[in-house]
């Protein structure tokens, strides 16, 4: 056992160091004065490198380099380790520079890094000469040290997404700062977006600073009108060292209080006549529906999935497919949860919705879907479109050929079961080394034997919960036949809901058909929570 311990130390460590292999350029600088040295470095994350080659450096003079530096880090048990060149350059003459990209090889595979723009100011130049023009801003830019709030857009619509980023600009050093009131209108939806951004040195009026991005907020407004975002108010701890790089002195720190610009946001109403299919969705999005078979039976199920990507307020978009078939019924549709793809300018978020079709006759089905959003860019609504054709036909139990197969992403409640049974095997599987580690150093012998018996017991329970459940859909049609006697002629729920549809004369027949509906709707959903066919169940019972 001590030779089996390091063994298993180490298979769980390797796994990681299998991280993505990363090979980028970054600097402290986007403007720097004639004169003034920065340093640029290349960084290749989670690999060995070799053949490094530097960059063209675009015409800037190499003073300094390469430094060679190796990094490991583990953080949340996860383990990363990183190889970094450090050049050191000085810009002669104003203008914009670009930095080429570097390469490296890693097992015979070629990485480049990013380019990087440097722009180099002369030295006590205004902001017409050079630098970062802050004649639209409210932000005071007098000081050694102040704080601005800036949009990337102040005209809007509800709906659209309005990015702020808060920053610090300072040419003292800070050992400490908080927010003392911070607070956002009631009209709009906030979703804040964590990250810790680097120093960078900026070129505010011919005056070199220090900045740092202290937050990153996306705000979403609910109704028209005016959104005023007012001064937010820091307290900041004034020492010698900027953001806390060197010593920090533990005598001369000087406490001042600075407040940020104000913001107006004028958010316009959506014009009208809006579309009838409008989904709620404002800004860019993209849109794809899934393909349907050719051909499909009476007592098939159609599903149609639509994904949409873009930077709208997911929480109000409610996509709508409109149908007007007497071929088809249509039941609300489920989403899945949002899944962000992007955050660092603007977030971006993916999610499905999924849409339920039962046919009612035979005969053939035009399907025009369509997404609707309103582009504020264009101004106008958009309607992303897709066409598709079904041949509804006669049941036959005989015939597989246009039954319904469940989409990968949906399970079965036994494959459910299965997932979750196997779940707990492998997990117990991975511990079974640490666990007869433990017991055969306290001397218990026959440990192997009794584990061993609880292994086989569970999977016998296993086989016998298997064999003894009775499917859903039998359990609903013996209940429906146990309610409507005359009923006991249908085999299949298709059948039991057609029947039950033209026995009007029974009001709890459209109590059934709507269960059964429900059942139907449960049946096709992203994920199966038992409680809920339970409920389902009980509500049979208790008709």
């Amino acid at each position: 056992m001590k030779v089996l311990y390091p063994l298993l130390i180490a298979l769980v460590f390797s796994q990681f160091l299998l991280s993505q292999v990363r090979f980028i350029a970054t600097t402290d600088v986007k403007q720097v004065f004639t004169g003034s040295s920065f340093d640029v470095e290349f960084r290749l994350e989670n690999a060995e490198g070799r053949q490094f080659q530097e960059p063209d450096f675009g015409g800037l003079k190499k003073i300094g380099g390469s430094g060679r530096s190796m990094s490991t880090t583990i953080i949340n048990g996860s383990m990363s380790s990183s190889t970094g060149y450090t050049y050191t350059l000085v810009g002669l003459s104003p203008g914009k520079y670009t930095i080429g990209p570097a390469s490296i090889s890693v097992s015979q595979k070629v990485y480049k890094s990013n380019p990087l723009t440097i722009e180099v100011i002369k030295q006590n130049s205004s902001t017409s000469k050079g630098g970062r023009d802050f004649s639209n801003s409210t932000a005071e830019v007098d000081g050694d040290v102040f704080i601005e709030v800036s949009a990337n857009q102040n005209k809007v619509y509800p709906g659209q997404q309005v990015f702020l980023t808060t920053k610090l600009f300072t040419q003292v050093g800070i050992n400490h700062i908080e927010a003392i009131e911070s607070s956002f209108p009631q009209n709009c939806e906030i979703e804040n977006i964590g990250g810790d951004y680097p120093v960078q040195r900026e070129i505010i009026k011919g005056k070199e600073y220090l900045t740092k991005v202290l937050n990153n907020v996306a705000i979403y407004p609910l109704s028209s009108g005016k959104i005023i975002l007012p001064r937010r108010v820091y307290r900041i701890i004034l020492g010698d060292d900027h953001f806390g790089f060197g010593l920090k002195s533990l005598f001369f720190e000087t406490a001042k209080v600075i407040e940020s610009n104000s913001l107006t946001i004028e958010v316009f109403p959506l014009p009208s006549p809006i579309p009838e299919n409008f989904s709620g969705a404002v800004g860019n999005f993209s849109a794809e529906f899934s393909r349907l078979n050719s051909s499909y039976s009476l007592s098939d199920a159609l599903q149609i999935i639509l994904t949409i990507e873009g930077n709208g307020n997911f929480k109000i978009i409610n996509p709508k497919i409109q149908i007007n078939d007497s071929l088809i019924d249509i039941v609300n549709p489920s989403s899945s949860g949002s899944q962000k793809i992007k955050d660092l300018t603007e977030i971006i978020k993916k999610q499905s919705y999924s849409f339920l079709l039962t046919p009612k006759n035979t005969g053939v089905l035009n399907l025009n879907n369509a997404f609707c959003y309103f582009d504020p860019s264009q101004k106008k609504y958009i309607q992303i479109q897709d066409s598709q054709t079904i041949n509804i036909i006669k049941s036959n139990s005989g015939n597989k050929d246009h039954i319904v197969k469940p989409m990968p992403i949906y399970t079965d409640l036994d494959n459910d079961y299965n997932q979750r049974y196997n779940k707990f095997f492998s997990i117990a599987l991975f511990l079974l080394p640490f666990i007869l580690g433990f017991f055969m150093n306290q001397g218990i012998g026959n440990f192997q034997t009794n584990f061993s018996s609880f292994l086989l017991s569970a999977k016998n329970k296993k086989e016998q919960v298997i064999t003894n459940s009775t499917s859903p859909e039998e359990l609903i049609l013996s209940y429906c036949k146990k309610r409507i006697p005359d009923s006991a002629h249908c085999n299949s729920l298709f059948e039991m809901k057609n029947y039950l549809s033209s026995n009007t004369e029974n009001s709890l027949s459209g109590k059934l058909v709507q269960l059964i509906n429900e059942y139907q709707v449960y049946n096709y959903m992203p994920t199966k929570d038992p409680e809920t066919l339970q409920q389902i169940i009980s509500k049979f019972k208790s008709l």
